[in-house]
């Protein structure tokens, strides 16, 4: 399997961000009614995410005549509804037929693995455990939400997402994002701060 990485020193794009640590929950119901829009505004950026599932589950859907796969977006919204944090991981998985994102949420003390079905939204577990290494809140304060990453790295490439994580190095947040497009998998590092696209590596 071959790699191509571009290393990116541009910004990819300006976000204002707030104090929040979460993504506002608001709209999601207009989401899931109209499972056709992509478009969606989050703390104030707007922006459109092209989700299109992998071929398997494309055909599965035909087949069974299911909704569309939801959003990451709408995934962590509804994931939000259950607990109150920031978004560390999220990751579309498929087991003995059944197609769900596994979504992780962090508070100051609390970690939350929410599974959240990827057609209907439906909250199908919470697990809830005590996290004595979770980010303290005083250093989550000016990071982009999991939401304004993927944005900016589906703005960057189009595809689906199937993973996004929220990880450090030597002090420097960054959110880690793969997105299967077409036949390739590419792996997207986003500063988590300022927005900017560290490297985007190529699988193919």
């Amino acid at each position: 399997m071959m790699k191509r990485r571009w290393m990116v020193g541009t910004l990819a794009v300006a976000i204002a961000v707030g104090g929040a640590l979460g993504v506002s929950t608001m709209g999601i119901g207009f989401a899931m009614d109209n499972p056709d829009s992509n478009l969606k505004r989050e703390n104030g950026y707007r922006h459109s995410v092209e989700q299109q599932a992998p071929s398997s589950i494309r055909a599965a859907e035909q087949t069974s005549g299911q909704k569309p796969l939801l959003t990451v977006e709408q995934a962590i919204a509804a994931a939000l509804t259950q607990a109150e944090g920031y978004v560390e991981s999220i990751e579309l998985e498929r087991d003995k037929g059944s197609v769900y994102y596994e979504v992780e949420v962090e508070s100051s003390s609390k970690e939350y693995d929410i599974y959240v079905d990827a057609y209907s939204g439906e909250i199908l577990k919470v697990k809830e455990e005590r996290d004595r290494n979770a980010y303290k809140s005083e250093r989550m304060k000016d990071v982009l939400t999991m939401v304004e990453a993927v944005a900016i790295a589906t703005e960057k490439v189009q595809g689906i997402v199937t993973k996004a994580e929220l990880d450090s190095d030597d002090g420097q947040l960054y959110y880690e994002i793969e997105i299967r497009s077409g036949r390739e998998e590419v792996e997207v590092e986003i500063d988590a701060r300022t927005g900017e696209i560290l490297s985007v590596e190529y699988d193919d």
